[in-house]
């Protein structure tokens, strides 16, 4: 007899969902509908499948609701009631769930809020960010220039672009200065993410006339905080150190893809803008019907026009595009979010087995009770369909605690998230997480009591009256040890990659970073262009406020920066050595810092050769101090004091000293080329302050509001934080993932070595007759010991090899997450698998020990 099609077993399968005593008619009835709707072929294919699951369930539907409810409450007052009557059992198989399900949901709500939840733009399918990029520079990623920008608006038939400006401002006139994160805009910005005012309106083409009126937009935290929500704030002046604006507009908060509270009109006059200066970052629209492919080949296309039209600016300038999502939420994010969700998840998985292993033992103890309920005409379907209702039971309980370990956690997750995750605000336990949470709970309910319920339909019911019902539990003892071993594998997974997260973080930890971040602190200020404008006025506001700080009590030192090390901050620049050099007439990419003389004393970056900065204007104006790095991609060994390089459009500028590499940006990435000038000659608007202090960082912040405020009330300070801080914020991701996948392998290890107790336990108080036999005739205890320990390291080696096979095999998933750390580090792996062993040994032992204490007269007189 040929076998039957997948079909027909899936067929065969829905009939027994109809009642025994009506199913021989029923598929009669079947048969003749189908031979009206299928003809005279009546195979059993898919189609005859799926009108046969839409039958049964029109059939169901139109039984008596009073008959469903009536069984349904019986099945879960007996549920209850068996409970009840093992409140242990039941208690530690809803900690089990709670635990697994609580994780779950919390570190799906970062997901969810993180990389599901759709963008809050319209159509942001639609959006894509465009830079700038230069493959012979090594430049990837770079700002746009004005005039770049405006040719490929004026050029472009498939995109409707926009740019923007970073920045901030400080305004006055609504009580103490207020420094907020600020965007200058082109008009197009609101229309193309299609958002609207609040109230008010946004910007217009009007705005950006040369003799138009200076306009603002507020967001609706900035409206509310410091406005207090007055309507009346529309038509009203600020002033800001950018000049006077008349607030228009109130638009939403995360309005635009970066963090902003004020909004100002970006002007510019194209023909005075500098086509190598790239300032502004540029996002656009994919007009209807036209693919992003077709877009960028558009965009590549407008750049070799540019580049053969100003080939002294444009030389080598293509462009880079990415979606939106995929900008906000770069892929490693995702990745590194994915694999926690996977690693939370196999926590689940093992808690469903240690809960199934429970109700595993627990069927096997109550054979007997089952066999006497069959054997007085309970059917097999009700029985079955009594296991999952318990198993339901459990995992509604279980469910319910788990939610509320997740709101419990919430709080603590969020402080261990990177503080410049997109979407960590909105991480909470809304409906979809809590529909995801009511998800694997009906999972996992239906996971592990299936086994369970399988059994009691293979229920032998002479057997279990006879009280042989032991010599019918092969299959269920492999299939706990089954479960057990699966435990140890992926126990030693998630072991494997905690140990790889947490030595590359502790590689990433402790790279050189070049300076000293200890007891240093950076603050933040804008000077308005309206009252430091005279030449000189500003570097004399700063030469008194360092004068004050370095003779304050307790301060070391005190400089100016254009961009402190790790605030986010970076400016580069290509350069042309200027003479013989190994660059061969060649450009280099280097970032640029403006630095007060003090700036290398405060940091402690050591000088290597040469001289640093007077602080005298004249002697400072074309001077240039080079990282090591940079000198030696230069010119070499060579001495590179007196030497020059051209940086356009400034000019030349000759080299005074070299200093230390320093790590500015990232921890995993190596040193940039850097080089220093002199901010005696060169200041910015805003300029950052560096302090070192004698002791800790704590108070040094306040000392330098209090300082600023003396010297002048309507200055605000900003962003003060210590290095060491933000040097821990840039490492926030790398922790995040080996602190969570750390947290969930140790639970993982003990679950599993619970799960292996809980297994040699069953089987040795199985055995615990024959244990006394054998003891009887002669055998020592430290051959049962030996006994019991060998099975659980055979189940141990069994799942141990598993788990690294697995670890192994998804190492090219976290390879990108890691940070001088192999995958497959042999170290990590031997590691992973004597911790698992040991704990395995311990789990092990206790069983092994109370086999081995079993008293030979009681195991014969029960016999």
């Amino acid at each position: 007899m040929p076998h039957p099609s997948p079909a027909e077993r899936v067929y065969r399968l829905l009939l027994r969902c109809y009642p025994g005593e009506f199913r021989d008619e029923y598929e009669r009835e079947m048969l003749e509908m189908f031979r009206e709707r299928l003809g005279e072929d009546r195979r059993i294919g898919w189609r005859a499948v799926f009108i046969l699951w839409r039958q049964v369930l029109v059939d169901a539907a139109f039984r008596a609701p009073g008959e469903h409810l009536d069984v349904l409450r019986q099945d879960v007052r007996h549920g209850i009631r068996s409970l009840r009557r093992a409140p242990i059992y039941a208690l530690t198989a809803i900690a089990t769930l709670a635990l697994g399900v609580g994780a779950n949901t919390a570190i799906f709500s970062v997901v969810h809020a993180v990389a599901l939840r759709p963008l809050p733009y319209e159509d942001p399918g639609g959006l894509i960010r465009i830079w700038e990029d230069n493959r012979s520079l090594a430049v990837d990623g770079f700002a746009v220039s004005l005039p770049n920008f405006v040719s490929w608006r004026e050029r472009s038939r498939t995109l409707d672009l926009a740019a923007w400006a970073e920045g901030a401002v400080t305004i006055r006139g609504i009580g103490d200065p207020v420094r907020v994160s600020s965007l200058t805009v082109t008009p197009e910005f609101f229309s193309i993410l299609g958002t609207r005012a609040q109230s008010g309106r946004t910007f217009s083409t009007q705005d950006v006339a040369a003799d138009a009126p200076g306009v603002a937009l507020i967001s609706e935290g900035l409206w509310k905080r410091q406005f207090g929500g007055d309507a009346s704030v529309l038509g009203r002046a600020v002033s800001t150190d950018r000049g006077t604006a008349t607030i228009v507009g109130v638009v939403p908060e995360r309005s635009a893809p970066v963090q902003a509270e004020f909004f100002l009109s970006l002007r510019f006059d194209v023909a005075k803008e500098d086509r190598s200066n790239h300032i502004v970052q540029v996002m656009a629209r994919i007009r209807p019907g036209v693919t992003v492919e077709q877009a960028e080949s558009e965009l590549a296309a407008i750049a070799r026009q540019l580049e053969s039209e100003f080939p002294d600016s444009n030389r080598g300038w293509g462009v880079t595009i990415s979606t939106f999502r995929d900008w906000i939420v770069p892929e490693e994010t995702r990745r590194a979010l994915f694999i926690v969700l996977g690693a939370v998840c196999c926590v689940l998985l093992i808690a469903c087995a240690n809960v199934a292993n429970l109700m595993l033992a627990r069927a096997a103890g109550r054979a007997r009770e089952v066999a006497v309920r069959m054997a007085i005409g309970a059917g097999r379907r009700r029985l079955v369909r009594q296991v999952l209702t318990e198993g339901l039971l459990l995992t509604a309980a279980g469910g319910a605690a788990g939610v509320f370990v997740a709101y419990w956690t919430m709080p603590l997750l969020r402080t261990w998230l990177p503080p410049d995750l997109a979407g960590a605000e909105q991480v909470d336990v809304n409906a979809s997480v809590l529909l995801f949470s009511l998800l694997i709970c009906a999972a996992t309910g239906l996971m592990f009591a299936a086994l369970p319920a399988a059994a009691a339909s293979r229920s032998d019911v002479l057997g279990a009256l006879r009280q042989e019902a032991r010599s019918h539990t092969a299959g269920s003892q492999r299939t706990r040890l089954a479960l057990a071993a699966a435990q140890i594998a992926l126990a030693t997974m998630l072991l494997a990659a905690a140990g790889l997260f947490g030595r590359s973080l502790l590689q990433l930890q402790g790279v050189p970073l070049g300076f000293d971040p200890s007891n240093v602190t950076s603050a933040s200020i804008g000077l308005p262009d309206e009252r430091y404008s005279g030449p000189g006025a500003a570097w004399g506001f700063y030469e008194r406020l360092i004068g004050r700080l370095e003779t304050a009590p307790g301060i070391e030192a005190a400089a100016l920066t254009s961009s402190a090390p790790f605030d986010g901050g970076n400016t580069g620049q290509p350069i042309e050595a200027v003479g013989p050099s190994r660059l061969e007439g060649k450009s280099l990419q280097a970032d640029w810092r403006m630095v007060s003389p003090s700036y290398f004393r405060a940091l402690r970056i050591p000088l290597l050769r040469g001289d640093l900065f007077s602080g005298n204007r004249q002697a400072d104006d074309r001077a240039i101090v080079l990282s090591e790095g940079m000198a030696r991609r230069i010119w070499g060994d060579a001495d590179p004091i007196g030497r020059e390089i051209a940086v356009q459009p400034v000019g030349n500028f000759r080299v005074i000293g070299v200093v230390g590499d320093v790590r500015n940006l990232q921890l995993a990435l190596d040193p940039n080329p850097t080089m220093y000038i002199s901010t005696a000659r060169y200041l910015w608007p805003a300029m950052t302050l560096v302090v070192r202090g004698r002791t800790d960082g704590i108070g040094t912040g306040s000392m330098i509001q209090t300082i600023v405020r003396d010297l002048d009330p309507e200055l605000a300070v900003y962003d003060v934080r210590t290095t060491e801080e933000r040097i821990s914020n840039n490492a926030a991701q790398p922790r995040l993932n080996a602190v969570l996948v750390g947290a969930f392998a140790l639970m993982a290890c003990l679950l599993a070595g619970v799960g292996i107790y809980g297994v040699l336990a069953y089987l040795v108080s199985q055995r615990s007759q024959e244990i006394g036999i054998r003891m009887a005739l002669g055998a020592p205890r430290a051959a049962v010991v030996r006994s019991v320990l060998g099975r659980g390291l055979w189940l141990t080696g069994i799942g141990v090899c598993a788990g690294i096979a697995g670890a192994l095999g998804v190492s090219r998933w976290v390879r990108s997450l890691m940070f001088g750390v192999s995958p497959a580090d042999p170290f990590i792996l031997a590691l992973a698998m004597a911790v698992v062993t040991s704990v395995a040994l311990l789990a092990s032992y206790l069983p092994a020990r109370r086999a081995s204490r079993v008293d030979p007269l009681v195991a014969l007189r029960s016999e």
